[in-house]
């Protein structure tokens, strides 16, 4: 079982780090770098959730750097901050990384819930995992989750 639930992670893992590249690379076009700033939580009571989300992001944009130059020949670089999965300090994270990043990923909701408002404000855009419910009250921009029949567009 627990074989199946490592495969399981994994495969989700792979499966989100892909969508959240793929989107970028229209924007890579324009810009000289694409700054993921990265508010993960590698220590504190869901360490065990956080270290292998945060390691496998990092770890994915180091091969797309490594293997293909980056996207479409702009190099993608980051800065990451730890929460310890708290929401206090998911904002002070946001606001700390907000000069120099052109996305956020949180990697959790409350974070998200909580600079999605700043983050409009700022037209930088909060990669996160699929909750949009909660945050489509919070934002004026359109939120897409594909297959999600209740994404606001």
């Amino acid at each position: 079982m627990s074989g199946q639930l490592n495969l399981c992670r994994t495969a989700l893992s792979a499966a989100l780090l892909c969508s959240l590249v793929a989107p970028l690379a229209a924007l890579a076009a324009l810009a000289e770098a694409q700054h993921f700033a990265i508010a993960g939580y590698r220590v504190g009571p869901y360490a065990a959730g956080g270290t292998g989300q945060v390691g496998g992001l990092v770890d994915y944009l180091e091969l797309v750097n490594a293997r293909d130059g980056g996207v479409n020949g702009v190099k993608l670089s980051w800065s990451e901050c730890e929460t310890e999965y708290k929401v206090e300090r998911g904002v002070e994270c946001y606001e700390r990384l907000k000069k120099e990043a052109t996305t956020f990923n949180p990697f959790s909701v409350g974070i998200a819930c909580a600079v999605v408002e700043r983050a409009t404000a700022d037209k930088i855009p909060v990669i996160t995992q699929p909750w949009p419910h909660g945050l489509q009250q919070r934002s004026s921009l359109p939120l897409r989750v594909p297959g999600d029949s209740q994404s606001v567009e």
